[in-house]
């Protein structure tokens, strides 16, 4: 009995031996199997060993290959697949397009390099886009601002804070989506260089500020202080052709009959206590508010055709007194 477990034992053990002997040959050989081929235990249960290249291919009928998994020589874990473009390969920390890459279904253009079917997102707050070390997208950390600039990019740790992306003197551009301070676009001078990194603004401060679109819809020009009350508001000199100003009434109301013309001694007395003419605003006035050109004019025209209707009445009353003298 002994015996013949002894004996059965070698003829297991003989047969596996010669299993693996007929497996390495076969691999050696470059042979192949239409077998299925499992691998089932603990640990590393199947292992390639050798210098870099593909390791695993997958080929057609045509004995073509269309995929392969390898280590790359650029000292990378990388698993490519072949079409009729080219390999695009892709590494642990790299995404290499041979040449161009369709993502999600995407229809190919034939021309450009990446194309998109769906939403492509930053995964993180902070972060940029950068083409070409200038062109730069970016959201804020806050996440409260989206940046779009020219060499202006969002700092990855400060929120609220936008840094220059490239040392150079050639200034900054950017426009500042901003959910608390609505767009903003930013110009910083050139002439002067800055280090990548430096901080340029913060968003929100006004600095380099040349116009920004606020949340209650005014524009502002030059200032980043908003009154809700204005539309338009402008810190500086405006130049235009032509300025149409629309209002209510005018001031035509002067030559109604029942309209009551002060005399001029009541003007006399007036001026000589508050010093400007009646319904016109004091220079205090006008320092602290300004002045509505609209109705400035209206009150400037009031004035006129008062002078006017004076002038008419002292007329008649000079005819008058030529009428008598010459008698």
């Amino acid at each position: 009995m002994k015996r013949i477990f002894l004996s059965s034992f070698a003829v297991l053990f003989v047969s596996s031996v010669v299993l693996a002997q007929d497996l390495q040959t076969v691999t050696s050989n470059g042979n192949e199997t239409n077998k299925r081929i499992i691998v089932n235990g603990l640990g590393a249960l199947f292992a390639l060993k050798g210098d870099a290249g593909r390791y695993i291919h997958w080929t057609n009928s045509d004995n073509i290959e269309k995929a392969w998994v390898g280590y790359g020589s650029s000292g990378s874990n990388s698993f490519g697949i072949a079409n009729s473009l080219g390999d695009i390969t892709v590494y642990s920390s790299l995404f290499d397009v041979r040449s161009r890459a369709l993502v999600n279904s995407a229809v190919d253009d034939g021309a450009s390099a990446l194309i998109v079917n769906g939403n492509v997102s930053l995964s993180n707050r902070g972060q940029n886009y950068i083409v070409k070390n200038f062109a730069t997208f970016g959201e804020t950390v806050s996440g409260a601002a989206t940046i779009i600039g020219n060499n202006a990019i969002a700092n990855r740790d400060v929120a609220q804070r936008v840094d220059y992306s490239y040392t150079t003197s050639d200034g900054s551009n950017a426009m500042v989506m901003s959910y608390l301070h609505g767009t903003m676009f930013h110009v910083k001078a050139s002439g002067v260089s800055r280090n990548a990194g430096e901080q340029w603004f913060t968003v929100g401060n006004g600095v380099d500020e040349v116009m920004r679109l606020t949340p209650s819809h005014n524009v502002l020009i030059g200032t980043a202080t908003d009154d809700p009350a204005y539309k338009l508001q402008v810190r500086g000199n405006v130049k235009a052709q032509k300025v149409k100003v629309t209002l209510q009434g005018w001031a035509d109301f002067v030559f109604e009959p029942e309209y009551r013309l002060p005399s001029l001694f009541e003007v006399e007395q007036f001026i000589l206590q508050h010093k400007h003419l009646p319904e016109i605003p004091s220079a205090k006035e006008v320092a602290e508010n300004g002045v509505d050109l609209g109705e400035m004019n209206k009150k400037l025209l009031q004035k006129i055709e008062e002078q006017t209707l004076y002038i008419i009445e002292i007329n008649k009353r000079l005819k008058a007194l030529e009428e008598k003298v010459g008698k």
